[in-house]
């Protein structure tokens, strides 16, 4: 009887310790159960706001009680139960070559396509080994002896051993994966692409472009607006203005999404999957210049048009952005073309025609009036973009690539902060 009573004491001191754990502030802690809810607040009677699963790595912001606050995403958090987690292990360092997830969530596909199967999901900050890279995807070694691709541009690579080095002249990425290219073109290959605040040897200047040395002897180049010089570094006109977007608020509407896809290029490129590629690339760029910048869908899911009118006429934007992909059963039809429906959205739809016409590769056409209900319907400074055609299997190859992808939405981006200045 003594030795039961004792065997119950015991654990009932685990349990109690168990659910007195302590977490540090910025700590990282892992779900140990199949499946979480995380809640709005510290307590089961708070609503469920999202579901987390094992195996899933968070950082810790906050706690209470038996509670705590994780980071789900860069504008999001939530609260656990701290006896459903855990300390997460030290992340082994592993040697080059090897990625860096920086987005919050990415899903991993059988092959360099969003059109392979799903294999899993990766998260924020972890490493992995990369086997090879094919158009702009790495193939990376999963747990288990598993692989599959992410799309290069939402990592953060390390392909060779560091080298130290100094001199009087470096440039700072301004924003997070800052492209490194092969030469002074824009549409150049993409050798690495750097982390604000990475720092850079100058090794020459050419055509509005900083050459700069990488660490492994290698050299690239840098439009002049992505960093910022130091002061022994000169300053070079720069291609893209630097705007400032403070106390602006924008709605970036990608076009479709769940089951409705919207058109299916001629190399069965989804519409959905790729407005929703840009519309998240340009909230990037401008959330780095200080918007308040918010998407009618963030995800692969279904939103009804007058739903996102809605969302727009009562968040009441300074600007709304409708983002889509143009089909046509001629398959030689080509190009680009801003639509607005109010004489009130036509200066928005100019003033970005003006900026597309400096960027882009592709025919770029005049604004022109456009019946569409998220324009019609919206009370605010509106435009929808049809940024190509994805039935003319060559504009599909050009505007599914990150060349186009980066030079369209630094035309938007200039578009619109050529707007706010007042100019056209």
């Amino acid at each position: 009887m003594k030795v039961k009573f004792s065997l119950i004491i015991m654990t009932l001191l685990l349990l109690f310790a168990s659910s007195n754990s302590s977490y540090a502030k910025g700590e990282s802690v892992t779900v140990k159960e199949p499946s979480v809810n995380a809640r709005s607040g510290p307590g089961t009677n708070y609503e469920i706001v999202e579901h987390l699963k094992k195996d899933e790595t968070f950082t810790v912001l906050d706690q209470k009680d038996d509670w705590i606050k994780i980071q789900l995403s860069k504008k999001k958090s939530a609260w656990v139960a701290n006896w459903v987690v855990t300390i997460s292990e030290p992340k082994k360092q592993l040697k080059p070559p090897y990625a860096t997830i920086t987005a919050s969530s990415i899903a991993v596909y059988s092959k360099p396509s969003f059109q392979g199967e799903k294999v899993t999901d990766v998260q924020k900050d972890n490493d992995y080994k990369i086997i090879k890279e094919k158009n702009n995807w790495f193939q990376i070694k999963l747990p288990n002896e598993k692989k599959g691709w992410v799309p290069k541009w939402y990592t953060r690579s390390q392909l060779k051993e560091t080298v130290d080095s100094s001199t009087d002249m470096q440039v700072t990425a301004l924003f997070d994966d800052v492209p490194l290219r092969k030469s002074t073109s824009p549409y150049s290959e993409i050798i690495k692409t750097a982390s604000k605040g990475d720092e850079f040897t100058v090794t020459a200047i050419k055509k509005n472009t900083y050459e700069v040395k990488l660490s492994w002897g290698k050299k690239a180049y840098v439009a002049g607006w992505l960093v910022q010089a130091s002061k022994h570094t000169p300053q070079i006109k720069m291609v893209s203005e630097q705007h400032d977007f403070t106390g602006k608020t924008i709605v970036i509407d990608p076009g479709h999404g769940g089951n409705d896809g919207g058109t299916i290029g001629a190399s069965q490129t989804l519409e959905k999957n790729l407005t929703l590629q840009t519309a998240q690339l340009l909230e990037r760029l401008l959330v780095n210049s200080g918007a308040n910048v918010i998407l009618t869908r963030n995800k692969d899911e279904y939103q009804s048009l007058s739903s996102r009118v809605k969302y727009s006429n009562k968040l009441q934007p300074d600007a709304f952005i409708s983002i889509h992909y143009d089909s046509a059963e001629q398959s030689d039809l080509r190009g680009v073309t801003p639509y607005y429906y109010h004489s009130y959205q036509k200066p928005l739809a100019r003033s970005i025609y003006y900026s597309l016409q400096d960027k882009s590769k592709l025919t770029i056409r005049e604004e022109r009036f456009g019946d569409y209900h998220v324009l019609r319907q919206n009370s605010q400074p509106s435009v929808l973009l049809e940024l190509g055609y994805l039935s003319n299997k060559e504009e599909e190859e050009i505007v599914t690539s990150y060349a186009y992808q980066e030079a369209i939405v630094t035309a938007v981006y200039n578009g619109l902060g050529n707007y706010f200045a007042g100019g056209k």
